[in-house]
């Protein structure tokens, strides 16, 4: 579902109770509504070593691709895949009457999500991709192309550890 605040602590508690997972699964994560929380969210990811999944079938847009972009390895669709392959969608943000489209490049409020890139080891390319990509109340699904020009996935196999 959409990330919010208390997501954050919810992850790091499911965590820390289940101290082997490998790979988290994003089966339905279609945006977020406090980008803290994904960004906290997917800096824990980067620094527990987790792989991201995006399920056959599974769908994930906004905050939901940030935090599939902290696994350091990232997979979309899995074994055994019978169903519609996994989406990946991103928008740009916006906050108020603000959106990061409209700003120019050097404006200090994409500074947040350029930092968050960096962290995760993302190209600060992908970020100007995404927010031009489509508008705030819209959402523009990867292609294939796309996803592999932007380096979205790290593994096409099934062999992610622990999947």
């Amino acid at each position: 579902g959409r990330i919010k605040t208390s997501s954050t602590a919810l992850f790091n508690s499911v965590l820390a109770a289940n101290t082997g997972v490998t790979t988290v699964i994003l089966e339905n994560v279609p945006g977020t509504l406090d980008t803290d929380a994904s960004f906290a969210i997917g800096r824990a990811i980067r620094s527990s070593g987790l792989a991201t999944v995006v399920p056959a079938g599974g769908f994930i847009a906004s905050g939901g691709t940030d935090i599939f972009l902290a696994g350091v390895t990232r997979m979309i669709n899995g074994p055994n895949t019978t169903k519609l392959a996994g989406l990946i969608a991103v928008h740009s943000w916006e906050a108020g009457f603000t959106r990061g489209s409209d700003l120019s490049t050097s404006n200090p409020l994409h500074q947040p999500f350029l930092t968050y890139y960096s962290d995760i080891g993302i190209p600060d390319s992908f970020y100007w991709f995404a927010i031009n990509a489509a508008a705030p109340d819209s959402f523009h699904v990867m292609t294939t192309a796309e996803i592999s020009q932007h380096g979205v996935v790290t593994t096409t196999t099934s062999k992610v550890t622990g999947w």
